[in-house]
């Protein structure tokens, strides 16, 4: 039998169910909201200035890096129109 990753398993409500699986360092900061149910964004601060990290949840718990934004926005809109990760594939 083959995992993947069934949305309607995979929704999480709130972000503080998620905060285990992010890496956080001091001065990040976390989206206000979980978007589709199993994306969050991080905001971390670089040499070249602020970034945006988008993190998906995946059913099994693990939460993964899916893409690094310049912008807030990009990360939300990448995020609205990312197909779900399969867990097989990682």
């Amino acid at each position: 039998m083959v995992a993947f990753n069934d949305r309607r398993k995979a929704s999480y409500d709130t972000v503080d169910d998620l905060l285990h699986g992010l890496n956080l360092q001091p001065g990040d900061t976390v989206g206000k909201q979980v978007i589709d149910g199993r994306y969050v964004v991080k905001g971390k601060q670089t040499d070249e200035g602020r970034k945006f990290v988008l993190h998906e949840a995946l059913p099994n718990g693990r939460v993964i890096e899916r893409g690094e934004f310049n912008r807030r926005y990009q990360a939300n809109s990448a995020a609205s129109e990312a197909k779900p990760t399969r867990v097989y594939d990682i």
